[in-house]
């Protein structure tokens, strides 16, 4: 049984105003960004790829030859590729907003779980929860990765709430699906388990106690979800690509969500604004404050929040729900509105569920009318146009290439930074001979003779502009407020 002695907080609220509540609390998914992120337009055409020629083990997208490939989100790529083709952009978009809906929903009732059934906390740091994660919900694998993580900690705190060991089988379930959709961040299933573990044992040292609870089913889920991963394209290579790829310096350096916040940015302050604000609620409250693994979760994700921006999120998902249990004691609870007629409940109700709906049905038809100015879709136009068949060798940039690999180009690089170092691709550190270009470190003649490029579609200002509009080898043959194209003249 819970080892909680605490008596369950009861809320005297009626079934239509819970409606209403929990309507209310996944209202700001309808407004989450509606456009492709940059990462999807690879995704797609990775996706189409896979559904015509079947699971890839050399790269398919850029111009390199025989560059060993893992394709660790295959399942994720084939489902936007498909999305995409049958009813466009619009099928993605809706699939992610599912995703967030159920994001905040299995929240909610983690919340509920920890909190000893609060419905007031629950809901507060529900909402709060969702004001951060609002910026992860795009159109890559991380949301899906994401549900994966909640439920993860849910079925282990509902199996915790009375050892009904039923709910571990959903682990190695959880387990399988996320190797196939996002397998790079696998190993973060185990880690999460890890805290569970070390609270599986009985002891007191200081502050520090250990719950103590049984082992032997914990153990053999952990042990199941493991060999689970093994289902998948790849095998062993795709499980521990993890650890050929992350934590890699030039990636590290070159991919601007792998860098540690700082206060030199908007960014950078919300991070630490954001811990602050969490890190003050705990120091508030009167011990006992936390569970030994709801301390160890949050603290291991906000170590890895101030090692990377884009691991905020993974401190949203396991680090801010255990708020629910230290505010667990907070008196105010729901009570049902007595002064307000049922039908006119009803009536509020539906008025502000159909300008929720209408309002977001608007913001999805007008998306597929969206042009996206980020990349760049005349000076591609114009390549078509202009350039064909084995003599182009294209040279598009980390942010662009994802967008001519849509388009049916082969270029240089794209955003899938992993790819480009030799530890995985078995033959060339492409992604350090960028970065070298780019610091100065390597001379772009020498760069260019290397990779035998003859056609450079840069973004404006790009160091490469500057130093091929002094060439008298290179032509600029296309000019637009976004981009340029040098062409390299013919000896």
């Amino acid at each position: 049984m819970n080892s909680d002695n605490e008596p369950k907080l009861k809320d005297d609220i009626g079934k239509r105003e819970m409606l209403m509540l929990q309507f209310i609390m996944i209202a700001p998914c309808f407004f989450m960004t509606l456009k492709l992120d940059n990462d999807a337009y690879w995704l797609i055409q990775a996706g189409r790829n896979l559904i015509q020629n079947g699971i890839p083990h050399t790269d398919p997208l850029s111009m390199h030859e025989g560059l060993h490939y893992v394709m660790q989100q295959w399942l994720t790529a084939g489902l936007f590729a498909f999305l995409y083709d049958a009813i466009g952009a619009i099928g993605i978009l809706i699939f992610v907003l599912a995703i967030f809906i159920s994001i905040v929903l299995v929240l909610f009732r983690l919340c509920m779980v920890i909190s000893n059934q609060n419905m007031f906390v629950s809901y507060v740091v529900t909402i709060f929860d969702v004001i951060i994660l609002f910026l992860y919900m795009s159109t890559r694998p991380y949301p899906i990765s994401m549900l994966l993580f909640l439920l993860e900690i849910f079925v282990l705190e509902k199996y915790l709430h009375k050892y009904n060991k039923r709910w571990l089988i959903a682990i190695p379930i959880l387990s399988l699906i996320l190797i196939n959709f996002h397998g790079a961040i696998w190993p973060f299933f185990f880690i999460i388990m890890v805290p569970y573990a070390i609270d599986s044992f009985h002891f007191k040292v200081g502050f520090i106690q250990g719950e103590g609870y049984p082992k032997r089913d914990f153990l053999l889920a952990f042990v199941l979800a493991f060999f689970a991963g093994f289902a998948n394209p790849y095998g062993w290579e795709l499980m521990t690509y993890l650890f050929r790829s992350y934590g890699n310096a030039g990636i590290s350096s070159y991919v601007s969500e792998m860098l540690p916040p700082d206060f030199q940015g908007a960014s950078g302050i919300y991070v630490f604004g954001i811990l602050l604000l969490v890190v003050g609620v705990l120091l508030l409250r009167k011990p006992p404050r936390l569970k030994l693994r709801y301390a160890l979760l949050m603290l291991g994700t906000i170590f890895m929040a101030l090692t990377s921006m884009r691991n905020l999120s993974l401190f949203a998902i396991c680090g801010i729900p255990m708020l629910a249990f230290t505010l667990r004691d907070l008196n105010p609870s729901f009570k049902a509105t007595k002064n307000v007629r049922p039908h006119l409940q009803k009536i509020l109700l539906t008025l502000f569920f159909i300008t929720i709906i209408a309002t977001f049905t608007i913001r999805l038809y007008e998306s597929q009318f969206y042009k996206d100015t980020f990349v760049p879709t005349k000076a591609v136009d114009y390549i078509f146009e202009n350039y064909q068949g084995e003599d182009l060798h294209l040279f598009a940039g980390y942010n662009w290439g994802g967008y001519a690999e849509f388009r049916g180009l082969k270029p240089f690089i794209d955003a899938r930074a992993e790819v480009f170092i030799k530890v995985n691709n078995k033959k060339a550190d492409i992604l350090q001979d960028l970065i070298d270009l780019d610091s100065g470190r390597m001379h772009y003649a020498k760069f260019v003779q290397k990779y035998r490029l003859n056609v450079f579609l840069l973004e404006r200002e790009d160091i490469l502009e500057t130093y091929l509009a002094k060439d008298p080898q290179y032509i600029m043959v296309y000019k637009d407020k976004d981009a340029v194209i040098f062409e390299k003249k013919v000896d």
